[in-house]
Formats: structure tokens, sequence, C-alpha cells
């Protein structure tokens, strides 16, 4: 269901476009006839489109338009105007709103308008809670996934950088970010094959997943041996990096089993004086 809010001090209009908009029975609508009385509404339900008259008693359809701007209110707004009053649509699209419609004119072609532009600005509404959505998984994944990450511009200057790699590096964000390059943090023996690999994923020329290994240098100028994944993020052209220090999977024998104790460890840990007896036996 489209839950639509619908504002405006004729009842005769508002009962008609109300039969008219749910019609279809995927459009549920609800009347107000002030302003006054649609805050009320909204204070109580959550709508997809919120239609509103221009010319009313009280507070007119920008001054609504504007409360709703002042509380941060994303519910797509159609402002349902007379004709002759472009000065009020220039008003309307500068305080925010989604569309307009003109009053008049042939009944049936208007209130299909009406539906088809409530349809669109609901869909494109919940397009872009989507992608914000989406971006905040990226942004969380991004900053806690564990591994280092960096995101390349295609001359291969660092657009991101995650907490893990400022920590691995020793660098702060603005040093790095838009400042330099990946090949910046490799020896000049390895700048030539990283521009390669880059060079190929970009244009296709290799799989669109790359592993590979090679020395970091951080900010103090030690180097630290990596193991990391290159891709190309679709339609942008930048690359992704994400990297992890070898030498963690590399635990001396004693700490290895210091950290990590082997099933046999565990049973005999958890097993009572009965299990013992079991197991000497």
């Amino acid at each position: 269901m489209i839950s639509v809010l619908y504002v405006d001090d004729e009842p005769a209009l508002l009962n008609v476009s109300k039969i008219y908009l749910e019609r279809r029975s995927d459009i549920s609508v609800t009347i107000a006839r002030s302003v006054d009385e649609a805050l009320h509404h909204l204070e109580s339900s959550v709508f997809d489109v919120i239609i509103s008259d221009y010319q009313m008693p009280g507070t007119n359809g920008i001054g609504f338009l504007k409360i709703l701007k002042e509380r941060a209110c994303p519910v797509p707004f159609i402002l349902f105007t007379g004709r002759g009053r472009e000065e009020v649509v220039i008003e309307a699209i500068n305080n925010g709103a989604t569309y307009y419609i003109q009053k008049g004119g042939d009944p049936k072609s208007q209130f299909a308008e009406l539906d088809h532009k409530i349809r669109e600005a609901s869909r494109r509404h919940k397009a872009e809670k989507g992608l914000q959505h989406v971006e905040i998984c990226y942004a969380t994944l991004f900053e806690h996934s564990g591994t280092a990450i960096v995101t390349l511009d295609q001359d291969l200057t660092i657009r991101q950088a995650n907490k893990e790699f400022l920590r691995v590096t020793g660098y702060a964000s603005h040093e790095i970010t838009g400042v330099q390059q990946w090949t910046d943090f490799v020896g000049k023996e390895d700048s030539a094959r990283m521009r390669d690999l880059f060079h190929g994923l970009q244009h296709g020329l290799i799989p669109d997943e790359s592993r590979f290994r090679v020395s970091l240098l951080r900010k103090d100028g030690s180097p630290l041996a990596i193991s990391a994944t290159a891709s190309v993020i679709p339609t942008t052209g930048w690359s992704i990096i994400s990297f992890v220090d070898i030498m963690q999977f590399h635990l001396p024998e004693e700490n290895l089993q210091k950290n990590y104790p082997g099933p046999g460890s565990l049973f005999r840990g958890s097993l009572g004086t009965e299990g013992k007896e079991a197991e000497n036996a």
C-alpha cells in the first residue's frame, strides 16, 4: 500500500480525489482540511506521500512545506495549486517540493497525473531509502571488517582509508586521503608491478579480483609483509584493496598452543573425575 496524506480546504475535492485514488486498492488516502489537522495526522501516522493545496485559510501549502522542511520530514511533497501561479511553483521547488500539479482542466487527466506522480514519488523515495541503507551497511563493513581497507581513484590516489589501515600504517587520515597514491606505500621495485596490476584490473585484462603479496612501507619506514586482495568497484573505475599482516598467521608454535589449544586439550579440560578415570583406563 502507498499511504497518502492529502490536505485541502475543499471537502468535495478531497472526497472525489480519495475515491479516485483508492479505486485500484493499492493507495490509501487520509484527508485533512487544514495544515493543523495534517500535522496532527503526521504525529500519529506514517505516510509515503503528502499532497497539499496551496491556497488555504491559515497556513498555506508553502507554509506547510516549510514546516515539514524545518522538521526534516523526508516524505515526498506534491503541491496541488491553481493555474497562473508560477511564482508559487518556483517557491515550492526551492523549498524541496518533489512535484507540483496545476488544478483545472479535464478531471480525468488531472487525477491520472496525480496518481502517476504519487506512484513515482513513492518509488523514488523508497529507492533513496534503500540506497541509504546500502550506504550505511557499506560504511559499517568498511570500518569494522577487521582488515585494512583503502579505495583508490583511477590514478591510484587514495580516496578512503579505514581505521585499521591508519592503525597499521601509522598515518592520520588527512596525511594520505587525496594526497598519497598506493604506490607510495610500496618499494620502488614493487611500484611498477602495482601499476601494471591495477591497469589490468581497470581494463579487464586480468580477472575482476586479484590477490597479491607485497611489502608495505609504514610511516616510520618499517616494512610490513601483507597479503592483499584488489578489485574494481563496478561503474566507477575506482579500486578497493583489503589486506592483512601475513605474520599474524605465522605465530610461534608455543604461542599457537597457548592461545589455541587443540581439541584434545579442550576435551580433557572439560572432563570430571569419572572422565579422567575413563581416559586413563
